[in-house]
Protein backbone atom coordinates (compact mmCIF):
# COMPACT_ATOMS: atom_id res chain seq x y z
CA UNK A 1 0.00 0.00 0.00
CA UNK A 2 2.05 3.47 -1.44
CA UNK A 3 1.35 6.20 1.26
CA UNK A 4 -1.27 8.43 -0.45
CA UNK A 5 -3.74 5.27 -0.44
CA UNK A 6 -2.75 5.12 3.41
CA UNK A 7 -3.52 8.51 4.24
CA UNK A 8 -6.42 8.67 1.98
CA UNK A 9 -8.01 5.28 4.06
CA UNK A 10 -6.66 7.40 7.69
CA UNK A 11 -8.38 10.41 6.86
CA UNK A 12 -11.78 8.05 6.00
CA UNK A 13 -11.40 6.46 9.53
CA UNK A 14 -11.08 10.10 11.31
CA UNK A 15 -13.51 11.33 9.21
CA UNK A 16 -15.52 8.41 9.77
CA UNK A 17 -14.83 8.72 13.78
CA UNK A 18 -15.80 12.30 13.90
CA UNK A 19 -19.06 12.00 12.47
CA UNK A 20 -20.49 9.99 15.28
CA UNK A 21 -19.18 6.30 14.40
CA UNK A 22 -18.37 5.46 18.09
CA UNK A 23 -17.19 1.39 17.02
CA UNK A 24 -15.39 -0.49 14.05
CA UNK A 25 -16.95 -3.77 13.92
CA UNK A 26 -16.12 -6.92 15.60
CA UNK A 27 -13.05 -8.29 14.44
CA UNK A 28 -10.86 -5.62 12.78
CA UNK A 29 -7.48 -6.37 12.71
CA UNK A 30 -5.46 -3.19 11.99
CA UNK A 31 -1.88 -2.68 12.15
CA UNK A 32 -0.09 0.14 12.13
CA UNK A 33 3.74 0.31 10.92
CA UNK A 34 5.75 3.26 13.14
CA UNK A 35 5.22 3.87 17.11
CA UNK A 36 5.89 7.74 16.85
CA UNK A 37 3.54 9.90 17.91
CA UNK A 38 1.30 9.63 15.31
CA UNK A 39 1.39 5.77 14.86
CA UNK A 40 0.78 5.56 18.30
CA UNK A 41 -1.57 7.62 18.79
CA UNK A 42 -3.58 6.24 15.76
CA UNK A 43 -3.20 2.62 17.69
CA UNK A 44 -4.55 3.87 20.29
CA UNK A 45 -7.85 5.51 18.86
CA UNK A 46 -8.20 2.62 16.70
CA UNK A 47 -8.47 0.13 20.14
CA UNK A 48 -10.79 2.67 21.24
CA UNK A 49 -13.12 1.98 18.85
CA UNK A 50 -13.14 -1.27 19.09
CA UNK A 51 -10.26 -2.57 16.42
CA UNK A 52 -7.53 -5.04 17.63
CA UNK A 53 -4.50 -3.06 16.56
CA UNK A 54 -0.90 -4.92 16.12
CA UNK A 55 2.08 -1.73 16.47
CA UNK A 56 4.81 -3.12 14.27
CA UNK A 57 8.07 -0.66 15.19
CA UNK A 58 11.51 -1.07 13.87
CA UNK A 59 13.11 0.09 16.81
CA UNK A 60 11.83 1.25 20.17
CA UNK A 61 8.71 3.33 20.55
CA UNK A 62 9.83 7.09 19.29
CA UNK A 63 13.08 6.63 18.32
CA UNK A 64 13.68 8.57 15.45
CA UNK A 65 11.30 11.97 14.18
CA UNK A 66 9.33 11.85 17.37
CA UNK A 67 12.20 11.15 20.12
CA UNK A 68 13.92 13.86 18.24
CA UNK A 69 11.69 16.72 17.66
CA UNK A 70 12.76 19.71 19.02
CA UNK A 71 9.00 20.88 19.47
CA UNK A 72 8.15 21.54 22.97
CA UNK A 73 5.28 23.14 25.04
CA UNK A 74 6.23 26.31 27.10
CA UNK A 75 4.25 27.87 29.24
CA UNK A 76 4.53 31.16 30.17
CA UNK A 77 2.47 33.33 31.92
CA UNK A 78 2.23 37.54 31.67
CA UNK A 79 3.29 39.12 34.95
CA UNK A 80 1.04 41.56 36.48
Amino acid sequence: MDRRTFTKLLSSAFIARSSGLKALKNGNRIVVVGAGIVGSSIAYHLTKMGAEVTVIERDRPAAHASGRSFAWINASYPKK
